[in-house]
């Protein structure tokens, strides 16, 4: 693993040719803010939902479909439906 230190509005690019950007934009109380730019072939998740995402495959064996539903302030949302 490799670690940077970024100050606010610093970016880090990834990939061979620069297509991931991740930029710091604040801090939320303890909390680093972050904005990913990746283009859509490129799945970006948080931790958990990345987590959750890779249980879900593994408990599917028939490969039906599968959605991550969140919820948030009385609204529930797909975020991703998954084969």
């Amino acid at each position: 693993m490799i670690t940077f230190t970024r100050k606010i509005d610093e970016s880090i690019y990834l990939g061979p040719n620069g297509e991931i950007n991740v930029k710091l934009i604040g801090f939320k109380g303890k909390q680093a803010v972050l904005a990913i730019s990746a283009p859509r072939s490129i799945d970006v998740h948080r931790g958990e939902i990345f987590h959750e995402r890779m249980r879900m495959k593994s408990n599917n064996p028939k490969g039906e479909k599968l959605a991550i539903i969140s919820a948030a302030n009385d609204t529930t949302v797909v975020t991703r439906v998954y084969n």
